[in-house]
């Protein structure tokens, strides 16, 4: 139960995914996708599906934070998911939304099936928020994934010190590789 994180049909999951499974007792090549697929995502309202699918590049998805990605019904989304059965934690102040990290992987699946350049601008958004707050390294690394070089390079200059405190040199070479002329 603690490793997934108090969802009950994790659990089964979880075995699934053991070395020690016996392929043919349960769990198929993919049965959290299937089951996460038919019993959680189907049965939510397409705008919630939706919502879903395009916040799971963030780990915590706040009013502030989804409208940051774009998305306009922010509060009316989070609102309705919240009345929903979904593997995710909330906490109330500011309202937010933690999805399990199984969950969120399968929607980050999703997410990438969208085609490139729509995962692009969420990233490139979910990296200047990052910024925004404070996080530079974070923002950095979303930002160059998301082929932002120009907001990669402002929040670089920002963290690259730390990062050399820390003696992270790989890190550092990555950065100026990437964000050479």
């Amino acid at each position: 139960m603690d490793a997934t994180g108090g969802w009950v049909i994790g659990v089964l999951f979880d075995a699934w995914r053991s070395a020690d499974h016996v392929a043919g007792t349960g769990g198929g090549a993919d049965g959290l996708g299937g089951y996460l697929g038919a019993h959680i995502l189907d049965q939510l309202d397409a705008n919630d599906r939706e919502f879903l699918i395009s916040t799971a590049v963030l780990q915590e998805v706040s009013v502030e934070s989804a409208v940051a990605l774009g998305i306009d019904d922010a509060a009316g989304r989070l609102a309705s998911l919240q009345r929903a059965a979904i593997p995710a934690q909330w906490s109330a102040d500011p309202l937010m939304l933690r999805c399990h990290s199984r969950f969120r992987e399968y929607l980050r699946g999703l997410l990438d099936h969208r085609g490139q350049a729509a995962v692009r601008e969420l990233r490139a958004a979910h990296g200047r928020q990052l910024a925004r707050s404070g996080f530079h390294e974070e923002a950095v690394e979303e930002l160059l994934a998301a082929g932002a070089l120009t907001d990669a390079y402002t929040s670089a200059k920002t963290a690259i010190l730390g990062v050399v405190a820390r003696l992270d040199f790989a890190v550092v070479d990555r950065w100026i590789e990437a964000l050479s002329p």
